[in-house]
């Protein structure tokens, strides 16, 4: 009989349902969650721009198992997010978890970008599944410079995530992502407001650039995202219910 490989990848942030079809071959589908990075660190008022977030844990399990039928629960963190008042921090990043028979694969959300902007945020750690990737570190901001840090990206399927940059008389680049990880979001210009990873997953947000007046706020991370990938017969997939 003819096998088909299907893959469902879920994004939207929130709890639901993923019904596992009749027709799977074998007990067990292979599911990766990615959390969500931090949000960036607003600027200090016209006195210094903002750190960035951090990225997002990736955690694996390849052969998770499953029962033909049955409903497993799922939940995709919201993004972290930027600081929208003056020298505050970003918010945390947040956790992402899809759960089998008898194993949940978890995986941690970024921290957010730290007032004062000199301690780098941590990346989203402390997995236990058998393949577990943390988050890359957030971007400091340099004192008295105009550019915010860059975030860092999310855990890859075989690598931690890329750090943010640094921002000082240049923006803070946000992290190139890793092989099944997201990139970091740019950090804010002279003057701009940090900046959303260019896609996902749950690469951490920039850190806002140093204003002339007032603040700036930072990025809010990259959406998380659960893929889950299984073969079956004929032409049956799974269902996603919400």
């Amino acid at each position: 009989m003819p096998t088909a490989v299907v893959t469902d990848i879920i994004t939207a942030a929130g709890a639901g349902s993923w019904l596992c079809p009749q027709n799977l071959v074998g007990s067990t589908v292979s599911v990766a969650c990615v959390a969500t990075g931090g949000g960036g660190m607003s600027s200090n008022g016209t006195s210094n721009a903002g750190s960035a977030g951090a990225g997002a844990e990736q955690a694996i399990e390849t052969a998770l198992g499953v029962t033909k039928g049955h409903l497993y629960n799922f939940t995709v963190g919201a993004p972290g997010l930027g600081a929208t008042a003056t020298n505050t921090s970003g918010g945390n990043g947040n956790d992402t978890t899809f759960t089998g028979d008898s194993v949940t694969v978890h995986a941690h959300g970024g921290q957010g970008g730290q007032v004062p902007g000199t301690s780098a945020a941590t990346g989203g750690t402390g997995s236990t599944n058998s393949t577990h990737e943390n988050g890359g570190i957030g971007g400091l901001r340099t004192a008295g410079d105009n550019y915010g840090g860059g975030g860092g990206g999310s855990g890859g399927s075989a690598s931690a995530g890329n750090p943010g940059v640094t921002g000082s008389t240049t923006q803070g680049t946000g992290a190139t992502a890793v092989t099944g990880g997201g990139p970091g979001g740019n950090g804010g210009g002279s003057n701009t407001n940090g900046n959303v990873p260019a896609s996902g997953p749950g690469g951490g947000g920039g850190g806002a650039g140093k204003a002339s007046s007032g603040f700036k706020n930072g990025a809010n991370s990259a959406a998380g995202q659960i893929t889950i990938t299984y073969t079956v017969t004929a032409n049956s997939s799974a269902l996603l219910v919400f």
